[in-house]
């Protein structure tokens, strides 16, 4: 079975080696039919075999006893497994480097491990032309195809339940605590949240596999996203947020896990104001935090007010999951 993944263990701005290639090849791969999907990889969590990675950051405490001193070393903690997906038209290759060139793997690298992996097909046209030159020959697939239907106006999304179960499929087989996704990839993960959330609603047998989709999730971050447009005609996507609440039943969706929301002011490819709307739908758990760039993963190092805000996102969870450990 082919494996198509990108271990983020080190920063790689020294050496391409610090990410580990686990059998993904970045060129020279076979030509495949646009339509086929790609086998799910099978890779074990990291290059140490045995589970989960944990950080150096054992407590030692010392105790004095009628004149004995005894110490006490607690155990190390169990780092996040971040799962990334990428952007329309890019890869595994190119997020990893995004993530790179940010500085976020090296910035969250105490709490943190992101997995970057391919979309399941092959794009369906050529990559924009600011992402061909920025990374040639790095890649091109996608997570699933938006077109509007001319007779009834709405958005139908063509390979997102593909994509939902491959992603559904590698959270659950390498015990995944949370998703990050860019532009198209965010756009994935709110819609998946928004499908298990909708399901869980419902009583309906045939939803209960949709309710479960996502469910050990600790948390999502997403970057430069939009509300999913699916099953919705364009005058509902640009609706207020009275009326979109309306639409939803009052409902807020992947409220029960926290979110982190990331916006580029001078965004040209998703509107800011989508970005802040899709925060506003996840209710009370979400955090939102602006940028001035545009359309990229912005940079948190060298330290910024950016960079503060995420590592606190990024160690509340890693918190958050080391405590539930030990209870």
């Amino acid at each position: 079975t082919t494996r198509h993944l990108w271990w983020c263990n080190q920063h790689p701005s020294s050496s391409s080696s610090s990410f580990k290639n686990d059998g993904r090849v970045a060129s020279g791969r076979k030509k495949t039919d646009e339509k086929e999907m790609r086998a799910i990889p099978r890779t074990s969590w990291s290059s140490t075999a045995g589970g989960d990675q944990t950080t150096a950051c054992a407590e030692t405490s010392a105790t004095t006893t009628n004149g004995k001193m005894t110490t006490t070393t607690t155990t190390s903690k169990k780092k996040l497994k971040v799962l990334c997906l990428h952007s329309f038209r890019t890869s595994a290759d190119i997020m990893k480097i995004q993530l790179a060139m940010g500085g976020w793997d090296k910035h969250v690298e105490d709490s943190t491990e992101f997995m970057c992996i391919d979309g399941i097909f092959p794009a369906t046209g050529e990559p924009p032309e600011d992402v061909k030159l920025a990374f040639p020959n790095r890649g091109s697939f996608q997570w699933y195809d938006a077109d509007r239907n001319a007779e009834t106006g709405k958005m139908e999304y063509k390979g997102i339940v593909e994509s939902a179960k491959f992603v559904d499929e590698i959270v659950k087989r390498e015990g995944i605590d949370g998703l990050l996704g860019f532009s198209q990839g965010a756009t994935l993960i709110g819609e998946m949240l928004k499908r298990s959330s909708e399901s869980a609603g419902d009583d309906i047998e045939g939803n209960q596999e949709e309710a479960m989709r996502m469910k050990s999730l600790r948390f999502a971050v997403l970057i430069s996203g939009m509300p999913s447009r699916a099953d919705e005609t364009l005058s509902e996507q640009m609706c207020s947020m009275s009326e979109r609440n309306s639409i939803n039943n009052g409902r807020t969706i992947g409220a029960s896990i926290p979110t982190l929301h990331v916006v580029g002011q001078q965004d040209r490819a998703i509107p800011p104001a989508l970005t802040t709307l899709m925060c506003k739908d996840f209710g009370e758990k979400a955090v939102l935090i602006e940028h001035e760039k545009g359309h990229v993963i912005p940079k948190v190092l060298p330290p910024n007010e950016i960079g503060e805000k995420v590592k606190k996102f990024f160690d509340e969870r890693f918190m958050e999951k080391n405590s539930n450990a030990r209870l």
